[in-house]
């Protein structure tokens, strides 16, 4: 056995657990000190800092793992706010492993995989869909191959924290815990032409959409047998549903999410970047419970509408800005959502959604030191955040 790698991280594992104590605070609608600021942060984002590719990532699960243990050390002691470090996953096709594994050909770039094909056209192609099993696939064997082979690597390293305490790496690794989202796969399968096939095969779109459900629901219950029978609910990223009207979304969508959450369960947590003021108050009749990651399109005044003092939120700093603006403007933005939303509890602050790469870590430090700044919001009657 080769000896093991010890990780020296530096900063202590005091600060990680202080982190830990205000996120676990925001899910009961508290606060201990701020809002917590968690920007979010990919492998792109690594990736282009170190001047590396997806392609090098992903030439086997044994780089992967040493290249994500690295990305904990490096985030953590690099960037502000109030990350954990970064998670440990066979994830060689990053979000879109579900299209693909239902037949979506994927393209690469130097930082992320793309849908490069959209296979579902005909009724024969729909025959051919609800044949695949969505548990038993190209996909979902390259997944648990990828994992076994990593998982056998995971007592090679140990993080060792400034203040002298030790963690091992966990001895299992998560399939993951959500779906890329109903009408986002269907999207993904049928292509852009699924905005016209509403109107011009409404017949065909409907069966198309309950073929996607059933293979949503089938990934959650080998989603639940793969991470030992546990449950973090119902997540959908679904960012192409932003272009339906209320009227198709509750038409094409509403009743196919209500129906994986009978199944999955609560809580219901949808992400979506595109701007959503349009379907905010069908996520309010659909009780939904965490709105992760929500878009600089959609309006914090709406958000705090239909969704605050009822989900927990983060969001909604323009990525752009972030890349491109100042400090200042970062610092005025972070401010404007804290003053909006954080009196309704539940608030992390963060982007919409994922740090581009390059963004300057002074501007991450903006929304950092503007939540230090807020420090403890006046408490706001609760109907004013409903």
């Amino acid at each position: 056995m080769s000896p093991r790698q010890s990780v020296e991280i530096d900063i202590p594992w005091q600060e990680i657990e202080c982190r830990r104590r205000r996120l676990d605070a925001v899910e009961r609608f508290e606060y201990i000190d701020r809002v917590p600021v968690v920007p979010g942060i990919a492998e792109r984002f690594w990736l282009a800092a170190w001047g590396k590719t997806w392609s090098e990532l992903t030439e086997s699960p044994e780089r992967m793992l040493e290249w994500q243990v690295q990305a904990h050390k490096w985030v953590l002691e690099n960037l502000p706010g109030d990350i954990t470090g970064v998670g440990i996953s066979a994830s060689p096709y990053s979000f879109y492993g579900e299209s693909y594994g239902l037949g979506c050909e994927l393209g690469f770039d130097d930082l992320t995989p793309w849908i490069a094909s959209h296979p579902i056209r005909s009724d024969a192609d729909l025959g051919r869909l609800e044949a695949i099993d969505a548990v038993d696939n190209r996909y979902t064997a390259e997944i648990l191959s990828w994992k076994a082979a990593m998982e056998h690597r995971l007592g090679d390293y140990v993080f060792r924290y400034a203040d002298g305490v030790s963690k091992d790496l966990p001895e299992r690794l998560s399939s993951g815990w959500g779906s890329i989202g109903i009408f986002t796969l269907a999207a993904d399968l049928a292509g852009p032409e699924l905005y016209v096939d509403l109107y011009a095969r409404p017949e065909w779109s409907h069966r198309l959409l309950d073929i996607v459900t059933d293979k949503v629901i089938d990934r959650y219950r080998w989603l639940q047998a793969e991470n030992g029978g546990r449950s973090h609910g119902t997540y959908l990223v679904d960012d192409s549903s932003g272009n339906l009207s209320p009227k198709l979304y509750r038409e094409f969508v509403y009743p196919r999410v209500q129906r994986v959450l009978d199944v999955v369960g609560r809580p219901l947590r949808i992400h979506i970047d595109a701007p959503a003021n349009h379907l905010l108050p069908l996520y309010a009749e659909l009780g939904v419970e965490d709105f992760p990651g929500f878009g600089w399109g959609t309006s914090l005044e709406q958000v705090r509408r239909y969704l605050g003092g009822r989900a927990t939120l983060r969001g909604n700093l323009s990525i752009a800005m972030l890349h491109t603006g100042t400090p200042s403007e970062v610092y005025a933005a972070a401010t404007r959502v804290l003053q909006i939303l954080a009196p309704c509890g539940g608030l992390t602050l963060t982007e919409g959604a994922n740090m581009a790469p390059h963004t300057p870590i002074e501007n991450m430090q903006a929304m950092l030191r503007a939540a230090q700044d807020y420090g403890l919001p006046v408490s706001t009657p609760k109907e004013a955040c409903a």
